[in-house]
């Protein structure tokens, strides 16, 4: 193929625009291929990402959120590995209506750190409802510390 004089114009097939140098030819068949790559609906995502209206990084399968890393999540905003519906949580948490950190898995209250309680402010792997405990307790209607398992409690 013989090309014309170097300001001739030069058509190009299948592209919609006309292109003035070869940076923004490469810059457009750059921004096809990336469009070829990525399969996305209403979402801005990054690296092997599954979401629906949502903003996510890295790994994330989530709907109508905004979350980063690993998480799986409804109408929520959360961090890190999170399964949650309509709370404010961080990092491994599982929690209704609630804002939580860390390993939470709570409804209606705001805890800390491997949770799991209802209607309760704890710390520390705790799992209780209305209860006051320490350490490896099963009780109902306390506040306890540290690996408790409670009654009457949604988690």
């Amino acid at each position: 193929m013989t090309r014309g004089h170097w300001n001739q114009p030069v058509l190009l097939i299948d592209v919609p625009v006309t292109v003035e140098s070869k940076d923004q030819a490469n810059e457009q068949q750059n921004e096809f291929k990336n469009h070829e790559i990525e399969m996305e609906t209403n979402v801005t995502c990054e690296n092997y990402e599954m979401a629906t209206k949502a903003s996510s990084e890295n790994n994330k399968m989530a709907t109508d959120e905004t979350g980063e890393n690993n998480e799986i999540a409804t109408n929520i905003t959360s961090e890190n590995n999170e399964m949650a519906t309509n709370v404010t949580s961080e990092n491994n948490e599982m929690a209704t209506d609630e804002k939580g950190e860390n390993n939470e898995m709570a409804t209606n209250v705001t805890s800390v750190n491997n949770e799991m309680a209802t209607d309760e402010k704890g710390e520390n792997n705790e799992m209780a409802t209305y209860e006051t405990g320490e350490n490896n307790e099963m009780a109902t209607k306390a506040t306890g510390e540290n690996i408790e398992m409670v009654t009457d409690e949604r988690g």
